[in-house]
């Protein structure tokens, strides 16, 4: 009898549109029910934009754009305003209407958040309470409603 040596190589998995949009429920969750003992965390900002992010993904996801492209830094990754202007460019006014109020907390928000700063997640507490930190139950109240916007749109297209 001859050996047979199998070398699978890497493969992907990607979630879908409704995984997005479930984790983005789960994040927002987070946000909202945050609790903490200290005057200032990141916690809840964090898991907002993670939310937002999510929820955008999913939309974008069931608009056919692929996982290629959302991952790349150059398009769209972690970048919020990249992800809402690539769903905005797909119709998700159609679904939901992000005001220019929203907009411009969403762009605070993403400067701590965005890859190439991710200052939420590894951040000088004392620097990061200076900044000019979004206003997180904007930021709560948007993510709230993109994702009640869209549920119908993203269970769809499963």
């Amino acid at each position: 009898m001859t050996d047979i040596v199998i070398k699978p190589e890497t493969g992907h998995i990607y979630i879908t549109p409704v995984g997005f949009w479930v984790y983005a429920e789960d994040y927002l969750a987070a946000s909202v029910n945050w609790k903490s003992p200290r005057e200032y965390s990141p916690v809840p900002y964090f898991a907002v934009c993670r939310s937002i992010e999510l929820a955008l993904k999913a939309f974008l996801l069931s608009k056919g754009v692929r996982m290629p492209e959302i991952r790349n830094p150059k398009t769209i990754s972690h970048n919020l305003m990249f992800a809402l202007a690539k769903a905005e460019q797909l119709s998700l006014s159609d679904l939901v209407l992000t005001t220019d109020a929203e907009k411009r907390e969403l762009s605070k928000g993403n400067e701590h958040y965005k890859q190439d700063k991710k200052r939420f997640e590894y951040f000088d507490i004392e620097n990061l309470r200076r900044v000019n930190l979004p206003d997180l139950s904007t930021l709560q109240d948007y993510a709230a409603r993109l994702l009640k916007d869209t549920r119908d749109f993203i269970l769809s297209s499963a």
